[in-house]
């Protein structure tokens, strides 16, 4: 099975580099398919984040762009574990 063509309109959800899109309606679709073709195991999510050209103090970018990832996530009634790594 192959994952379903997602057609947004992605404009007005830029970051720091040009080629990068924030879509977080792209990540529900993808974990299902991986889980579907893998089946239901342990996925560790590394380096998600979003740069900008901003550099506002109060980064509602990355706000915004953690909050709707994990709700994809969540929607797709994946368990979540969050851990902070420093």
């Amino acid at each position: 099975m192959t994952p379903s063509l997602i057609t947004h309109n992605c404009s007005d959800r830029s970051s720091g580099s040009s080629w990068l899109k924030v879509t977080p309606f792209g990540i529900r679709p993808l974990l299902n398919w991986v889980r579907q073709k893998f089946g239901n195991h342990q996925i560790l999510i590394t380096e998600n984040g979003v740069s900008d050209r901003l550099g506002h103090i109060d980064d509602l970018h990355r706000i915004y762009y953690f909050k709707h990832y994990i709700n994809q996530i969540l929607k797709g009634q994946f368990t979540i574990l969050l851990k902070a790594l420093s």
